[in-house]
């Protein structure tokens, strides 16, 4: 991909995921990056809200003639095929809406892909608040300034923590964890 500037988003196509938001600041991050792409990689979710939000976003993509800076990736793909496809992403987008949702897989992916991430500043990426740019307020304006703060910010501690939490929450190192609490308690 030959473009200045590559961001994207992970997960199921709702409307709590903010994609509405981060396409409507494209306009102001095409002012210094002319050819920004966006790349949604959100499956569509089985709900027609999901296919509802979809043409909706289609249709400001369209109107604002954004359609050479927005591609949609709506099928559910292997996770080897999104992994390539977040990391060939400078900048990733999660800001979500508030939601009650408990905990985001698509952030833990998100995060294996070791890319700065900017999230919106909810419960749900507690966990992350030291490894991602957590904006306030999600608002087109928000999601611009926090894309331009992270492009001119050296962002190798922040990719450093964000390496350090997923090696801490692997699978395997939760699995150890889990097996020496075991261990301690037959003793």
């Amino acid at each position: 991909l030959n473009r200045s500037l590559i961001l994207g988003s992970y997960g199921f196509l709702l409307p709590h995921k903010g994609i509405l938001e981060n396409i409507q600041a494209l306009p102001e991050i095409k002012k210094k990056y002319p050819d920004v792409l966006y790349i949604v990689c959100c499956a569509m979710h089985e709900a027609q809200e999901s296919r509802n939000y979809y043409e909706t976003c289609q249709a400001f993509v369209k109107k604002h003639g954004l359609e050479p800076n927005v591609v949609f990736v709506t099928d559910f793909l292997p996770l080897e095929e999104s992994m390539v496809l977040l990391q060939a992403c400078h900048v990733l987008l999660m800001t979500y809406l508030p939601t009650e949702e408990s905990a985001s897989g698509a952030v833990r992916f998100c995060v294996a892909a070791q890319r700065p991430l900017i999230t919106s500043k909810q419960k749900i990426f507690e966990e992350f608040k030291d490894c991602t740019l957590q904006v306030e307020q999600v608002t087109p304006r928000n999601i611009a300034e926090a894309v331009f703060k992270v492009l001119c910010t050296d962002q190798t501690q922040v990719l450093k923590r964000m390496k350090e939490h997923s090696e801490a929450t692997s699978w395997e190192s939760v699995a150890e964890k889990f097996d020496v609490l075991y261990r301690e308690a037959s003793i």
